[in-house]
This record gives C-alpha cells, structure tokens and sequence, in this order.
C-alpha cells in the first residue's frame, strides 16, 4: 500500500514538473513571436503635395451641321416648279418649290373681294346710321362682317402664299424629297436645309475635368479629311447636369473653312490646349490599396502605419488627385505595404 501511495505521488511530481516546463516553453515562444511581429517593417514613403498640372484633354465626335431644318408642306397641290436641288446654297425666303396655285388664286380674290365688299358695306351703314337712316343692330352686323371676312381674307392669302415654299434659313439644301409632278400635302417633307458655314460638335467629358472647361473657350479641331491642318474652335454650352453616362455634355461651335471646307457627318478631334488642372493634391498611383473606387492608404505617422480612406480624382501620369482624406505633407507608403499592417511600426527608407 505504502509502495503504491509513494507511485502516485512520484506520478503527479513528475506531471507538474512537465506542466511547468510546457508553460515556461509557451511563453518564451510568445515572447519570441511578439519580438517578431512588433519589429519595424522598412517602407518607402511620398509626401502629399499639390502640383501645378497642365491638362492636354483630347475627344472625339462627329461634326454636325449648325442647323438641320427640314422644309414642311403648308399646302396641298402638284408641284410644278423646282427652284433648287441637293447641294445648292439658298437664302432665308428664296422659292424652293412651286405648288399649282389656280384654285388658291381663285380663292383668295374671292376672300378680297368679300373683305373689301365688307369695308364698303360698314362705311355705308355707318353714314347712313349717323343720318339716323339705320339701327345699331345694322351697323353692328356690318363691323362683324368686316371682321368675318378679313379673316377669310388673311387665311386665303396664306394660303395662296403657302404655294411658293421658301427655305425658312440661308443655307445648302441636304436633301430633296419632291419632283415636279408629285402631289403634296400639308405636313409633307419638301426637303432638308443645313446650315454649314459653321459646325457643331457635341462631345462628352468627365467630372474630374468639367469644373474647368467654360463656355467662350477656345479649342483647336482636327479631321482625317485634311491631314495636318488646325480648325479654331469655341466652346458654346457646358451642360449643366451629366448624361446617363455621368459624362457632361460639352458643345463646339467650329466656323467652316472655304479652303478646306467641313462637312457634317465627319469624325473630328477635339483638343482643349488651354484647360489647366490648377494646383490638385497628388499621391503616387502605387500608394493606392486596392481600387481607386473605396481608395486607402497607408499615412506614416510617428514611425506608425495607420490605414486611411480617401476620395481620389483623375490621373495624371504615375500621379493621382487626392480630393479629401488627406493633408498637405502626409506621408503615405508607396512601397513596402504588403509586409505592415494598421497600427504596425515601421521605418523608412530612402
């Protein structure tokens, strides 16, 4: 009994005794692990500064005629005359198309003749009235009667006017969708005029960029047609709300040239020479962690690596624009990052 008591104890000595030195050995290891991961990683650092940038911002888009309008029928009738085709220069009121204008004719003389018979009538029983020969119910008829047939009058001189259509700008005729001996109609499509001693071009830009394009500014446009050669341009309108596309509508009024003329339909280059970015706050591009889109960073502060959100704009070159989230001066770690975490030391190299 007294041999087995003696086992025992000599068992549980000997379990603690293991015990402890299990202990002892697990907290130099975390010792040893916390020596590890608290020792400084090496990084490289760029300050936050603001630059002047200048901005070459180029687009493309398609030149558009200054004004596309197409010509409508008032009227019906044959056509009997045709004053211009497709690529004839026209002035605002000259005779496009010549409608058959017998009937109107007819019509209006007869809407005249009643008007003036109207004007007589009213003078009449005006007199007559003033001599006490008439009643005022007369008299009243024959002023209604005036205004009645006046307006017959002006409708029927409309139209007999509707059956001449003349161009409604100054311009080069597009397109001609009549011929002489076609019937028209009211609402009908005569034919297209366009306006090109100057163009338009629409083009779209991003926000990063819009702030600093304003209306009056002056461009320079390019085309494949006329290799080489430089077409002055101006910037007309700034759209104030962006497109579906979160991209703002920008228009460009370019004047035409006679010696090398533009047509619409053609692919130009746009380029703004004088838009300047101002003095943003740049970072490295390679500072960023992750996407530009929830953008972060690293700010080395005290020997500390603390990780920091920010709101981040255009690029430009190895460079990106820092719209908020940091100061002037900020240290943020460009290279290095994989092996610091937030909150851990580190030391910077040169």
């Amino acid at each position: 009994m007294k041999t087995r008591t003696s086992l025992l104890l000599i068992s549980a000595a000997g379990a603690a005794a293991i015990i402890t030195l299990l202990f002892i050995n697990r907290s130099r290891l975390d010792a040893g692990a916390e020596r590890i991961a608290v020792k400084p990683s090496s990084v490289s650092v760029a300050a936050a500064t603001r630059k002047a940038v200048p901005v070459r911002l180029t687009s493309v888009g398609v030149l558009q005629a200054y004004s596309d309008v197409p010509i409508i029928a008032e009227t019906q009738g044959k056509v009997l005359r045709r004053y211009a085709d497709v690529g004839d220069h026209v002035r605002a009121g000259a005779p496009i198309v010549a409608v058959d204008t017998l009937l109107k004719y007819a019509a209006f003389v007869a809407a005249k003749t009643a008007y003036v018979k109207a004007e007589s009538d009213l003078a009449r029983f005006t007199a007559l009235h003033e001599q006490g020969n008439t009643s005022n119910s007369e008299l009243e008829v024959a002023a209604l009667n005036v205004r009645s047939f006046e307006a017959q009058y002006l409708v029927a001189r409309r139209q007999y006017e509707d059956a001449v259509i003349c161009a409604p700008i100054s311009g080069e005729i597009a397109e001609r969708n009549v011929d002489v001996g076609m019937m028209v109609t009211p609402g009908a499509s005569i034919a297209v005029i366009v306006d090109v001693s100057r163009l338009k071009i629409t083009i779209a830009v991003s926000e990063h960029v819009i702030s600093r394009i304003t209306k009056g500014m002056h461009v320079s446009a390019s085309v494949d047609a006329y290799a080489g050669e430089r077409f002055a341009g101006i910037v007309q309108s700034v759209a104030p709300k962006a497109g579906e596309s979160l991209l703002f509508p920008v228009t460009i009024v370019i004047p035409n040239n006679r010696v090398f003329p533009l047509k619409a339909g053609m692919t130009a280059r746009i380029t703004f020479d004088d838009v300047t970015a101002g003095t943003p706050m740049l970072i490295p591009r390679t500072a960023l962690l992750g996407s530009a889109r929830e953008g972060q960073v690293f700010v080395v502060r005290d020997g500390v690596a603390h990780v920091r959100s920010v709101a981040v704009g255009g690029e430009y070159g190895a460079d990106i624009e820092v719209l908020s989230g940091l100061a002037d001066g900020d240290k943020v770690v460009t290279a290095g990052k994989t092996t610091i975490r937030d909150g851990g030391p580190v030391t910077i190299i040169h």
